[in-house]
């Protein structure tokens, strides 16, 4: 298949219409390039919470979270909620540069002591995924140690249905990993919803998990994606799916 794509004309009108990009099962999708915007169009718009920065992206720009009091608030909406409940997925390019707060940098929180999920890095260079089944107590699953480098892009991904019978995936580099032997339970009948808790980017809710490093083009999603699915998203946002010709030009009206 070819793509064309016609360029250098002045007076050429621009249509863009991003909620058609990002449709469902897209449930926030944020670029993070100059502002925090959601691109889809279920308006999950994330306020600074403290002092971060655009800087070089994965994809054209990310978002730094330097400064001590780092973080991105999402307001707590329907249409975030439970996104384990029945399948879903949560991918990122991350650029650590330190393993951040306590050593377990946040990617992105939406949790609590009584509900929600945590999606995060420690050190040495492992990827977590944590779920809150039942009040007072967590699930974690983890990779190998490693995996994550510090100064390096990597890209991230986690799918998990909380209400089924099969564990979490987490993937690296687009790679399905094999996990560790989770620090508990999940109790499923218990399994609380979390629609009051907001989403914290690059940190956790007391701030207290600073992530310390870029983070570029995070989604979340409301299924739960296949391995196909994470591989080909890795391959294409680092340009692997495709190949391109020379310029041509030509003198025709546009």
């Amino acid at each position: 298949d070819h793509l064309w794509i016609y360029y250098g004309n002045p007076v050429a009108e621009g249509d863009t219409q991003p909620a058609e990009v990002w449709p469902d099962p897209f449930v926030g999708v944020w670029h993070l390039e100059d502002d925090p915007l959601d691109s889809t169009g279920n308006g999950n718009d994330a306020v600074p919470g403290g002092s971060t920065s655009p800087a070089a992206g994965q994809l054209a720009n990310g978002r730094d979270f330097a400064s001590t009091d780092a973080r991105l608030d999402v307001a707590a909406e329907p249409s975030l909620e439970g996104i384990f409940a029945g399948g879903g997925t949560v991918s990122a390019w991350i650029r650590p540069r330190s393993w951040g707060g306590n050593a377990f940098g946040r990617i992105v929180d939406k949790a609590s002591p009584d509900a929600g999920w945590q999606f995060f890095t420690s050190d040495p260079g492992v990827l977590h995924l944590s779920v809150v089944f039942e009040p007072g107590s967590s699930v974690g699953w983890a990779t190998p140690e490693g995996l994550v480098s510090l100064d390096r892009w990597t890209y991230v991904a986690a799918t998990y249905d909380a209400l089924g019978v099969q564990l979490p995936r987490l993937y690296v580099d687009g790679v399905e990993q094999v996990l560790a032997e989770p620090d508990g339970q999940p109790v499923v009948e218990r399994f609380p919803l979390d629609l009051e808790i907001p989403l914290v980017v690059g940190n956790r809710e007391d701030g207290t998990r600073r992530f310390d490093g870029i983070i570029d083009e995070l989604r979340i999603e409301r299924t739960q994606r296949s391995a196909e699915w994470i591989g080909m998203q890795y391959d294409s946002t680092r340009d692997a799916l495709l190949e391109y010709g020379p310029i041509e030009s030509w003198g025709g009206p546009a």
